[in-house]
This record gives structure tokens, C-alpha cells and sequence, in this order.
């Protein structure tokens, strides 16, 4: 991942970036993303939060797989279970 993280950025730099537009739903999004990470955060003591505002439309249309990419790479701001 971080080697596809580095030659994304060479790409931006480049102007090269390619963006692939394309419906999709940000809850679905969200619940990939919680069910890759939740037992993880759990096994670290971790509580995994992650909140769609109820204004945000049910489909967007947009690049999902680097929409993807940017939440993964989001630095965590952590709260230990009690």
C-alpha cells in the first residue's frame, strides 16, 4: 500500500493523476471500511468511530477507490476503551 501511496503522489506531481468518475454510496463505503478495520482497532483497545452527516446525499459520483485510499491514510485520533 505505501508503495501505491508513493507512486500516486509521483503522479500528482506529474499532473498525471487519472480520476475515474463513477456513482456510489458513501454508507456502503463507510460500513467496507468499518468491517476491514473494526477488529483490528478492537484487538489495540481501540474504539472505531466513523460518522456520515445525515446532509450527505446517498449516492455521490466521484472517484470511490481513492475516496477509499484517503480514509485509510487518515491519521487516527485515538481514545482508549474504558
Amino acid at each position: 500500500r505505501l508503495l501505491s501511496d508513493i507512486l500516486d503522489l509521483s503522479k500528482i506531481e506529474a499532473g498525471k493523476l487519472t480520476l475515474h468518475e463513477g456513482e456510489f454510496e458513501p454508507r456502503e463505503v463507510r460500513q467496507a471500511i468499518v468491517d476491514l478495520l473494526f477488529l483490528a482497532s478492537k484487538e489495540h483497545g481501540l474504539r472505531l468511530t466513523f460518522c456520515i452527516d445525515d446532509n450527505v446525499p446517498a449516492k455521490l459520483i466521484g472517484d470511490e477507490t481513492r475516496l477509499v485510499q484517503i480514509l485509510f491514510n487518515l491519521e487516527p485520533v485515538s481514545k482508549r476503551l474504558s
